[in-house]
């Protein structure tokens, strides 16, 4: 049976709380791997994108959430019951955000996060990666006939091209080193200011009333709010870039804090048998997603950039 929760965890307060409740689901706090933990309680909790078409978005007529995360986070508590040897393991989803999907992981209030995040090398610093289950490019998203040249149209509105972004995501980053290096804009920075926000709503309303000027996301958020108003720079002028891997995130831990390398290792195996076997083409096809070509680290054991992955 899936569970889900519907409301955010916007509040640091509400995160301390937790964390001095309960600590970290780590073996050396709670006692068992994350796997036993999962089967002792018969719930997995996971972290998935807010209202992202395609791969989070809530069924209005069944009530239930449907999309590519879905599928592959329940197909993993069905595989993690077999392995455990349980009957069942409902799934518990909760929406989250650009933040939320990485402090409620680090809280103990997820098990793992499968919410749209870009593997990193910065953020493998900070939190364990599968190897990815989806490539999404960048683009940004405009009022129509705003920028009939695309990016490259930015350098001649004669004032600054303000553009909203998701707080912690790296969309700015990836807009700038595009229009620097593969549009020659050495001076871009020079004509855009960027806004950070914390929701796709937030930036959707400062788009709707001229606070800024574009939505800077992944392709695939951006198509779930297009309208006959707006439209998709890469659709118009090919101004998708830097193809995004967005792999499932879980807690990292060094040795002596007792990292559960398994629960690592699981992941890891789950998303190289559903690429191997066919299985995520058919969840991509089911989604209305082109096929696309598996990512070249599936053999690695731990997943990319872990530091445990030469092992």
């Amino acid at each position: 049976m899936m569970k889900w929760t519907k409301k955010l965890a916007t509040g640091i307060t509400v995160g301390a709380m937790m964390l001095s409740i309960v600590g970290c689901s780590s073996s050396s706090s709670s006692g068992g791997s994350v796997l036993e933990q999962i089967a002792s309680r018969g719930t997995l909790k996971v972290g998935v994108s807010e209202n992202k078409l395609g791969f989070a978005l809530e069924n209005t007529k069944t009530g239930k959430l449907d999309g590519l995360e879905i599928m592959i986070s329940e197909q993993i508590a069905k595989d993690i019951a077999k392995k455990e040897k349980v009957d069942k393991i409902d799934v518990d989803f909760t929406k989250v955000n650009a933040k939320t999907r990485t402090s409620m992981l680090d809280e103990g209030t997820l098990d793992f996060s499968a919410a749209s995040v870009t593997i990193t090398q910065e953020r493998a610093k900070s939190w364990n990666f599968s190897s990815s289950y989806f490539n999404d490019p960048v683009s940004v998203m405009t009022k129509k006939g705003a920028f009939p040249t695309g990016v490259k149209g930015f350098k001649d509105k004669g004032s600054k091209v303000i553009i909203g972004v998701l707080l912690g995501t790296t969309s700015k980053d990836a807009l700038i080193k595009y229009a620097k290096e593969t549009l020659g804009l050495t001076n871009f920075e020079n004509n855009v200011e960027f806004k950070e926000f914390n929701t796709n709503d937030e930036v959707l309303i400062a788009l709707d009333s001229g606070v800024v000027d574009g939505y800077c996301c992944d392709y695939t958020q951006l198509f779930a709010y297009k309208t006959n108003k707006y439209e998709i720079l890469g659709e118009t002028v090919g101004d998708n870039f830097e193809p995004q891997p967005l792999g499932i995130i879980t807690r990292y831990k060094t040795a002596t804090d007792g990292e559960d390398k398994e629960f690592t290792a699981f992941i890891q195996s789950e998303i190289k048998k559903f690429w191997k076997s066919g299985q995520m083409d058919k969840w991509f096809k089911a989604c209305g997603y082109p096929s696309q070509k598996a990512p070249t680290d599936l053999d690695l054991k731990y997943g990319p950039y872990h530091h445990g992955k030469s092992e």
